[in-house]
């Protein structure tokens, strides 16, 4: 739903913006072999922890758990950001996945 909106809103900017963050945003890097993922999301996932994303965070921890991360390891994943960001932003991220599950 986040992501269908997402795409109506920069459509309705620009239609050409629209297709270019499809090919470029999602196809080229999701689309990259390097990573599976599952390790890929886990990576996004650890990075707006840090940044205190919640918004984003949640669309992710989402995408996560559709490609098969389970509840623990995403658990795992947002404490092992503690050593780079605040309290406050893990227990924030720790909520957003509560919200989820």
């Amino acid at each position: 739903a986040n992501f269908n909106r997402l795409l109506q809103n920069v459509s309705d900017l620009s239609p050409t913006l629209r297709e270019w963050m499809l090919l470029e945003g999602y196809g080229r890097v999701l689309a990259r072999p390097a990573l599976s993922i599952d390790l890929r999301e886990l990576g996004i996932i650890a990075i707006l922890t840090v940044k205190g994303l919640p918004r984003q965070l949640h669309s992710h921890l989402r995408g996560a758990l559709r490609v098969g991360v389970s509840p623990g390891q995403l658990e795992d994943a947002i404490h092992l950001c503690a050593e780079y960001t605040t309290e406050e932003r893990i227990l924030s991220a720790l909520a957003v996945l509560r919200n989820i599950n």
